[in-house]
């Protein structure tokens, strides 16, 4: 399942379900040490890993739609 760093709240990592308006609650310990806010990452139920190509491509999307707004 693939996930979206949205906050970290205390020992926990609320995370968006990927294409879903859910959210889970994730113990922090389980993540590796470099994962960020805005990450997206993915969850098998035990192993949590950063997926670098869709984590660079939802930041691009981001960034084009900001540029869109300051023109």
């Amino acid at each position: 399942m693939k996930l979206i760093i949205d906050r970290f709240e205390e020992h926990f990592a609320i995370c968006e379900i990927f294409g879903s308006t859910d959210f889970i609650e994730i113990d922090r310990l389980h993540f590796p040490e470099n994962i960020k806010e805005g990450d997206v990452v993915d969850y098998d139920g035990n192993l949590i890993t950063l997926d670098e190509v869709e984590t660079k491509k939802r930041k691009d999307e981001i960034n084009k739609k900001m540029e869109n707004l300051l023109k």
